[in-house]
């Protein structure tokens, strides 16, 4: 719709498209993510298997002891 929108001559027609593309981004509802969080992790050297995750959990599900 954005394509067709821009390629529209008639102001008429633009502003119709236009209008449609807005009535279907309020039913979408998008999510813009703005920034990425920076995690910090602090653990002992003797802890091996570590795996920082983006999400920032802790998954303890490989971590050992050495």
């Amino acid at each position: 719709m954005l394509d067709a929108a821009r390629l529209a001559e008639a102001p008429a027609e633009r502003k119709s498209l236009y209008n449609k593309i807005q009535e279907q981004a309020n039913q979408d509802l998008p999510i813009i993510y703005l920034y990425h969080e920076s995690w910090t992790f602090a653990y002992a050297k003797s802890l091996k298997g570590f795996t920082p995750i983006p999400d920032g959990m802790i998954r303890v599900l490989d971590l050992t002891k050495s």
